[in-house]
């Protein structure tokens, strides 16, 4: 059978098993053997070329050198041939006898007479090369006298033959080579070590500290000791941690105060009632007025409630128009002015003489200002101002609530937008509100595209300021 149609298969099932026995590996060995890789790569690849570039010119280096050496002698061996009449007896120049001059001698000359023939013996084997090799002889520098050539003189170098010397300096450079590349890969290995070690370091802190959170042990936190990437990484994972935190003290305390919020007016219902199933009260309307009036307080806190889980799922659903800004704030002051009235508060609205169109939904709009507005009654004593202020901002309209109450602490001013949150705890639900106005009030701005800020200065009131966009057809 063919065995090549199941190759492909067999291969893919290696690649699989090698990918899964790669994802097994620990980061750390993973890191360590992309440094140990790049490395090698690469001081094997710097030995290469500078091995490979050494020798080439360093016998370009050579032979020039010789070259200029040989042509400073030729006019010691025009000397000796005009002297003698002949080449005889000029071994003793090339050949030296004495043994300490053959060790100091860095250049092995070859004399070769007219004919291209070795004037000594010895040089039978250099004249025998050059025959086969003609071009070679056109290296060498020729010896003149009286204006004719007498001889040709060469090194072992022009010839492209290293001399001893030359080969020692060569393996020489080669050794400090070598030597300086294992000392780069050990260098280098250690410098990587150093390095896996600062950045698996921070990673395994972040690791188990990670882990610690998904077990509940929300107060992990990681030192932040580096300004690098890791330690940017690390006071990420401590920001994260410290809202992970508050939120689940937030939400902690959110329950509690919805089982209180719950338990107070159900308590007065079922109070009231088991009274009147004992015979202890009459069913007359002042009691059945109470207890409707409790039933409500539940059933605004319920709905208070529900805006608020429906905002979080962003399915809170909007019925947005081009609405009179103007007809709004006239239309809630009218609603609040008996209130007002009654508590000995000036109610105000302050408007441009312009018209002020915004895109919004007009019930969640006036439930914004009915909480403010709400707020701003129940902090501002007898004699107080409150102002209901609208003014255009450019591409969105600026609405505000002003009064001259109590003021919030600079402690304080951070949190007034925090579900339940009161500034004075002493505060029961009918006197302090159930603390989900102004979380209500956040929500429904920001799901128009706007935001809402506060300013307070104790003691002398507080202003809440919030922006909706104009109508998209509206060019400023």
């Amino acid at each position: 059978m063919n065995p090549l149609p199941r190759l492909p298969s067999r291969l893919d099932s290696g690649l699989r098993r090698l990918g899964t026995w790669a994802e097994q590996v620990p980061f750390g060995f993973k890191l360590f053997g992309a440094f140990a890789a790049i490395i090698v790569v690469g001081v094997s690849m710097v030995f290469l070329l500078f091995s490979g570039e050494l020798e080439p010119s360093f016998r370009a280096f050579s032979q020039d050198n010789s070259r200029a050496h040989t042509r400073a002698m030729t006019s010691f061996f025009a000397y000796y041939y005009a002297q003698n009449g002949s080449w005889q007896g000029v071994e003793r120049l090339i050949i030296p006898t004495d043994e300490a001059h053959q060790r100091t001698m860095s250049e092995h000359f070859i004399l070769l007479g007219n004919d291209g023939q070795a004037v000594t013996p010895d040089m039978a084997s250099h004249a025998t090369s050059l025959a086969q090799n003609p071009q070679a002889l056109e290296r060498g520098v020729p010896v003149m006298v009286a204006g004719q050539r007498v001889g040709t003189l060469l090194t072992e170098a022009m010839l492209g033959t290293p001399s001893a010397l030359e080969w020692g300096f060569l393996a020489s450079i080669n050794r400090t080579i070598t030597l300086a590349g294992l000392a780069a890969v050990v260098v280098a290995g250690l410098l990587g070590a150093l390095l896996l070690w600062q950045t698996m370091r921070p990673l395994r802190r972040l690791t188990v500290a990670t882990l610690q959170i998904a077990r509940g042990d929300l107060q992990q936190r990681v030192p932040t000791g580096s300004r690098d990437e890791l330690g940017r990484l690390a006071q990420a994972f401590n920001t994260m941690a410290e809202k992970l935190a508050y939120s689940e003290q937030l939400r902690k305390q959110m329950v509690a105060d919805i089982a209180h919020e719950l338990r107070n007016p159900l308590a007065v219902v079922r109070a009231n009632l088991e009274a009147i199933l004992d015979g202890v009260f009459q069913p007359n309307r002042e009691r059945i007025v109470a207890i409707r009036d409790e039933t409500l307080l539940l059933h605004r806190l319920i709905g208070d409630l529900r805006d608020l889980s429906l905002a979080d799922a962003g399915e809170l659903h909007l019925h947005q128009s081009n609405l009179s800004v103007h007809d709004l704030l006239e239309h809630m002051a009218a609603l609040f002015k008996p209130q007002f009235s009654a508590k000995g508060v000036q109610l105000d609205v302050e408007m441009p003489s312009a018209p002020l169109q915004v895109q919004a939904d007009s019930e969640r709009i006036g439930q914004v200002l009915s909480n403010l507005l709400s707020n701003a009654l129940r902090y501002t004593p007898a004699g107080g101002r409150v102002v209901a202020k609208a003014w255009n901002g450019g591409r969105e309209v600026l609405l505000a609530v002003e009064d001259t109450g109590s003021g919030i602490s600079d402690r304080d001013l951070p949190h007034v937008f925090e579900r339940f949150w009161r500034a004075d705890l002493s505060r029961t639900r009918m006197s302090g509100g159930s603390g989900l106005g102004l979380a209500i009030a956040k929500q429904l701005v920001e799901a128009h595209g706007g935001k809402i800020w506060a300013e307070s200065t104790l003691g002398q009131g507080t202003k809440f300021t919030f922006s909706l966009p104009r109508p998209t057809s509206f060019s400023p």
